[in-house]
């Protein structure tokens, strides 16, 4: 009888971390898909890869384009850009497998939606009034 319970304590006891570790995985995926991600670095801690602070090891990284072009500021003492946006375009660069540019335009879209502005700049508020 001893046996009996013991056994099923250990078989419940071992299934239950298999469901909590395939959850943790599935999270761990969606966050890193979704659009709450600068949340999720916030708040919740998950697995974070390097990110460079210097604008030179961000330019080796590809952190950089003819329209947005950091070179200038090879010899510039202060930090590189934003670590946190860095790291959701790397994450849309990574995923989507589109370029620098494209990964910046489609950030800047995704905020702009959030804060319900429209992609001509204008909210999207129905008490806004425009003079002309």
């Amino acid at each position: 009888m001893e046996f009996r319970l013991n056994f099923k304590l250990g078989l419940v006891a071992v299934i239950v971390l298999a469901v909590f570790v395939t959850l943790y995985c599935a999270f761990d995926e969606l966050i890193a898909s979704s659009s709450l991600i600068h949340l999720a670095d916030k708040y919740i801690y998950k697995r974070k890869e390097y990110i460079p602070v210097s604008f030179d090891e961000q330019i080796e990284l590809g952190f950089n384009s003819d329209n947005f072009n950091i070179t200038n500021n090879l010899n510039d003492t202060r930090q590189g850009l934003n670590e946190l946006e860095l790291r959701e375009i790397n994450n849309l660069m990574n995923t989507n497998k589109i370029s620098f540019d494209q990964a910046r335009l489609k950030r800047l879209e995704r905020t702009l939606n959030q804060n319900n502005i429209d992609e001509s700049g204008l909210p999207r508020d129905p008490k806004f009034v425009q003079f002309k």
